[in-house]
């Protein structure tokens, strides 16, 4: 993800909290909030490229097992919104396309995986007009053939990760694209339609959708593990993200700079052997370099 875009991933995040500090109000129009959802899944859509396309750059060696549940509780959910819509309209023949449990897309052999989730995202590609009301877009489609691409690339050799790569890249582009849209053509709109009545919340919201260049700065998290008691410091401490794929290791002066770009709280884990783990709370803010110095104390 680039500045630009780690920009503009920003402002869509303070715009979400801005509404949801308004929720009250955003719920007596219906279509706002139907608009305010679109926008959270794809902005959530980005989230997980970007930690995608991370772990893709730092040469991350997935472990398959984890990307393969990942991989089957996604198609698991995207079947079942097919298999809604098609037994709403009654379409037997599409039911059976994508009559898919969870189970037994998590056993799948590792070669079946991979088609069996392309056969599901052809199903709602083929439907993609009529599934648009059950919140299916292309760049929510995109984002999941990514991560097909990713999986099928490590199954199958480092030559074919390459295609994964792309897709991603491909994936955020489109992604970005939809997320201009329904902020320019759709949620502007509807929050001009409030302005009349609650000016307060329409100028929070006009400040809120600024775009922050974030200039040559990184966002990311920096400081020093030390030894508690002496302040020696600690080199090849394993710094990560919570819950993320973002992570470093400590060098020997015991500095380390992590590279976290999408703004946000996040909690880093400090793990080395022979001393106690232990975390720090940081906010991420775009542009910016958030300290987070750190004492470990030795296993006794």
């Amino acid at each position: 993800m680039n500045k630009k875009q780690e920009a503009k991933l920003g402002m869509g995040q303070a715009v979400i909290l801005h509404c949801d500090k308004y929720i009250a109000l955003i719920n007596t129009l219906p279509a706002f909030i139907i608009v305010l959802n679109a926008f959270k899944m794809v902005v959530s859509s980005i989230r997980n490229t970007v930690q995608r396309e991370a772990r893709n750059i730092s040469g991350i060696t997935v472990d398959k097992k984890e990307l393969r549940e990942t991989l089957a509780k996604q198609a698991n959910v995207l079947a079942a919104v097919i298999y809604s819509y098609a037994s709403a309209s009654g379409n037997n023949t599409l039911k059976a396309e994508v009559d898919y449990t969870y189970s037994h897309l998590r056993n799948l052999r590792d070669d079946e995986l991979g088609p069996t989730c392309m056969i599901i995202h052809k199903a709602a590609e083929v439907n993609l007009v009529s599934l648009i009301d059950y919140n299916i877009t292309p760049p929510v489609l995109d984002s999941f053939k990514a991560m097909v691409y990713e999986y099928t690339g490590i199954v199958a050799t480092p030559r074919n990760a390459t295609a994964g790569r792309k897709a991603l890249n491909s994936s955020l582009k489109n992604l970005f694209q939809e997320f201009d849209t329904i902020l320019n053509e759709r949620m502007d709109t509807l929050a001009l339609a409030l302005q009349q009545d609650n000016p307060e919340f329409y100028e929070e919201y006009k400040n809120n959708r600024i775009i922050v260049d974030p200039g040559t700065s990184p966002t990311q998290a920096a400081g020093t593990v030390t030894i508690k008691g002496n302040d020696n410091t600690l080199k090849g401490v394993l710094v990560n993200v919570e819950g993320q794929e973002y992570f470093t290791n400590t060098k020997p002066d015991g500095s380390f700079k992590l590279k976290i770009p999408v703004p946000g709280s996040y909690t880093l884990l400090f793990t080395k052997d022979g001393y106690q783990t232990s975390s720090a709370a940081v906010e991420i803010k775009l542009g910016q370099t958030a300290t987070a110095d750190m004492e470990l104390s030795p296993v006794l």
